[in-house]
């Protein structure tokens, strides 16, 4: 995603180009976010051998009302850091005095609340459980203004190695010892929380400053003015991504809940990795340019290109191996896993796509525009699961992927508009992509097919297929870059590899 503009050289001396700063921010961030990821696999891998679906159904409602808690509280403060053309040690302090100050009122709110998400979810394990869980959220808010700070510094790598020993430190020190101890879901919940209080504690100390507590009511007013409109947008998402548990905790079993939220974790992995780099290189890169139309307009459409490329082999792979890649991770007991896996899949290109239209939006200021496309977002994915639940977790899945896909196009159309991207231009972002998924349907099936004939187990096929498809890859960008990777997936792999055979003339003349 560069963005920077054909005629941006800089004398010797000068502070590197923007588009530099962030091709070499996913560069030294991107090896992070493959291992933290990879780890997340074998955590998961690990508790869904030792849980049960009932389990992580009790965690998952939790997490899922939190989630929307935490969100109000902070209010886009966050956010509005990270897009404020100027920031002053006063706004910074007086964000993270509000911020604190709105995590402690929300967590009393939830102290006297739990009775009553209890009662949604038909399940009285909720009162309490909730009750613990709303300390996690004080985590939040205490990580919020200095995680804002490094992700406007385009510090990725910083934030990356931090979730990594949060996660490590919460699952890996905590949930898995004491899931193996028969803890339950309490393992779950108390895995959160130690890793929401260490990722507060290691992001603070990586922003290397104080935050005394001051209250300013003009600052206050801006900071509201600004992050409205961010809240507005991220609460409406969270909506969205979070009404389908709501629905499927009140009006399915409870290891429904925990069966829909391991598909959506599973499937979640390749979404997270591209959103981490999105969110913390992207956002503040594109907000750095937002009234330079012709710049974003650059970044917006090898943002496009790029997600083409991964998403649409990606979805494919998914897909097609769904079956094999649920038994390999989650164990043989999770079988119920597998459609709802597939079938969310299916929006995985969509779902990555969304991401970078919606940064587009939000970081050249137009965050209720956004926030109006993801308010209907959440309506429509409220009306599918409501239409989609009288078939079961098939037609939630079903639901859910309907509103994703009219999501993207509205996202999507509304984000052309605003960088002028038009629509042949558009379809030529787009091209690189379709190559890759012709690739990957060319060499993936037949490999699927084959491995399955001669009856190879769960994870040999998963091994086979993903050696097939990586020799593919492999080979399509040695010897056809301009055709698999196009301008900006050569400035990344350039980057990534330092390789000069993938290194060519893009069309904004930037490398």
């Amino acid at each position: 995603m560069d963005v920077d503009s054909p005629n941006q050289g800089e004398p010797a001396g000068r502070r590197p180009g923007l588009g530099h700063r962030v091709t070499s921010a996913i560069t030294a961030s991107f090896a992070v976010f493959v291992v933290a990821r990879l780890l997340q696999v074998v955590f998961l891998a690990t508790l869904a051998r030792l849980l049960n679906p009932a389990d992580f159904g009790v965690a998952a409602a939790a997490a899922a009302f939190l989630s929307i808690v935490t969100l109000v509280a902070q209010m886009g403060v966050g956010t509005a850091i990270v897009q404020s053309p100027v920031l002053t040690d006063r706004t910074i302090n007086v964000a993270n005095t509000i911020i604190l100050a709105m995590a402690a009122l929300f967590f009393g709110l939830m102290e006297i609340g739990a009775p009553l998400v209890a009662t949604w979810f038909r399940n009285d394990l909720m009162t309490q459980v909730v009750r613990v869980v709303a300390l996690a959220g004080l985590g939040f808010a205490i990580a919020a203004v200095p995680q804002g700070l490094l992700t406007r510094d385009l510090r990725a790598r910083d934030l990356a190695l931090i979730d990594l020993a949060g996660a490590v430190a919460g699952t890996a020190l905590v949930a898995i010892p004491l899931a193996i101890m028969g803890w339950g879901y309490w393992a779950l919940i108390n895995g959160l929380i130690v890793q929401a209080f260490t990722r507060a504690v290691l992001v603070r100390v990586a922003a290397r400053r104080s935050f005394p507590f001051i209250l300013d009511g003009g600052e206050i007013r801006r900071l509201w003015a600004r992050g409205a409109g961010f809240s507005l947008v991220v609460l409406f998402t969270r909506v969205a991504s979070q009404a389908d548990r709501f629905i499927v905790g009140r009006y399915l079993p409870i290891t429904a809940l925990g069966l829909y939220s391991r598909a959506n974790s599973l499937m979640g992995f390749p979404e997270t990795l591209y959103g981490q780099v999105v969110e913390r290189v992207a956002f503040p890169a594109f907000a750095q340019v937002q009234n330079e139309r012709e710049r974003l307009r650059t970044a917006y459409m090898h943002g496009l290109s790029l997600v083409a490329i991964v998403g649409m082999p990606l979805t494919i792979a998914l897909v097609a191996v769904a079956s094999e890649l649920v038994r390999v991770v989650l164990g043989d007991g999770w079988q119920g896993v597998i459609w709802p896996f597939r079938i969310l899949s299916l929006a995985m290109y969509f779902r990555l796509s969304v991401r970078v239209g919606g940064t587009v939006l939000r970081s050249s200021g137009q965050p209720y525009l956004l926030a109006a496309a993801q308010m209907v977002f959440a309506i429509l994915t409220v009306v599918g699961c409501l239409f989609g639940v009288q078939f079961g977790l098939i037609g939630i899945c079903a639901g859910v992927v309907s509103a994703t896909t009219l999501n993207y196009s509205l996202v999507t159309l509304l984000a052309c508009r605003r960088t002028g991207l038009g629509f042949i231009d558009y379809l030529r972002a787009q091209k690189n992509g379709l190559a890759c998924g012709a690739l990957s349907i060319a060499v993936a099936i037949p490999t699927l097919l084959t491995v399955r004939y001669m009856e190879f187990n769960a994870f040999a096929v998963v091994l086979c297929v993903g050696a097939a498809s990586g020799l593919a890859a492999l080979a399509a960008v040695i010897l056809a870059p301009n055709i698999f990777l196009g301008p900006a997936g050569r400035m990344v792999m350039s980057n990534l590899l330092g390789a000069s055979s993938v290194r060519g003339r893009s069309d904004g003349g930037q490398n």
